[in-house]
């Protein structure tokens, strides 16, 4: 039997509907996780997946809870990486002509950020001299992104077409 956090892991799970087997006992199903003899069907898929399960009132609703959790939490770090990417790349030809920043932070400050949000690497890369802890890696970059578009006179970056 597969825990729900392994089945969480799989992907983005979506509730497609909810079936009533009724109160005939005769009528009802297996969980396809845990096998319990089951009244109400929760039908959940995969996103991308063509096959759906069939699974328990217990199983379903924690399953789709978790797995939101899990890649709620991925999507969100993605899309603040990717903002700060495109905040990183707008600077790279504002940043290679005369380094105003002196010696201790050289041109080479916008690769290196570059890289490291490429790689989806803020939680484990030493961008500066010591030993950072991601949250401090993060704002680091933040802090440091910021200083940068405040010198070169940049507005805040917006999303969108056209913008």
């Amino acid at each position: 039997m597969l825990t729900i956090s392994i089945m969480a892991r799989f992907g983005l799970w979506t509730l497609l509907r909810v079936e009533d087997k009724s109160p005939d006992k005769i009528k009802w199903e297996h969980c396809e996780r845990c096998d319990r003899h089951i009244r109400y069907v929760h039908v959940c898929q995969v996103d991308g997946e063509t096959k759906a399960w069939r699974i328990g009132s217990e199983c379903g609703p924690t399953l789709v809870r978790v797995s939101e959790e899990i890649w709620g939490k991925v999507t969100a770090t993605a899309d603040r990486d990717l903002l700060l990417l495109h905040r990183t790349l707008r600077l790279r030809p504002l940043e290679a002509g005369p380094n105003p920043w002196g010696k201790h932070l050289g041109p080479d400050w916008v690769d290196r950020f570059a890289t490291c949000l490429e790689r989806r690497e803020t939680d484990n890369y030493d961008l500066c001299a010591g030993n950072l802890r991601a949250i401090q890696n993060l704002k680091y970059i933040q802090t440091r992104l910021q200083l940068a578009e405040k010198h070169h006179g940049l507005k805040p970056f917006r999303r969108g077409i056209g913008i």
